[in-house]
């Protein structure tokens, strides 16, 4: 869930960056104050305060994550036991070396297989009730 929440601010601040250019550019061309000009600060803002609530989210979940003994980001505490963010299954022990690139997305990616297999069946049980 926290590296979700990563990308997401990531994703989300690159966005913000882009209404900011946006708006300077619209300023540096002194177009007079237009409902353009409102609405791209309108989009701005809002972005602003989604990343704002974002890096306080993100930085709560690795609290919770450090105070609980693990981490599920790719190289965040070499002490920390790292899981995988989908079912919470350990993929590098504390103190051991970090994952490589590939190692890590093929136990991603099988994680988030067993994932769907798990909810699928989840989903599929309540059909039949």
């Amino acid at each position: 869930m926290t590296a979700f929440l990563l990308r997401l601010r990531f994703a989300l601040s690159t966005s913000t960056l882009f209404w900011l250019g946006l708006l300077a550019l619209l300023n540096a061309l002194q177009s007079s104050q237009s409902w353009t000009k409102t609405c791209v600060a309108f989009v701005m803002f809002v972005h602003v305060v989604a990343v704002c609530v974002l890096i306080a989210r993100v930085s709560h979940k690795q609290r919770k994550e450090r105070s609980a003994g693990y981490t599920t980001l790719r190289a965040e505490e070499k002490t920390l036991e790292q899981r995988d963010p989908y079912v919470g299954r350990r993929i590098r022990g504390p103190g051991e070396d970090y994952l490589s690139s590939a190692s890590l997305r093929e136990a991603l990616r099988a994680a988030r297989d067993e994932s769907r297999r798990i909810s699928g069946r989840a989903e599929g049980a309540e059909e039949k009730k």
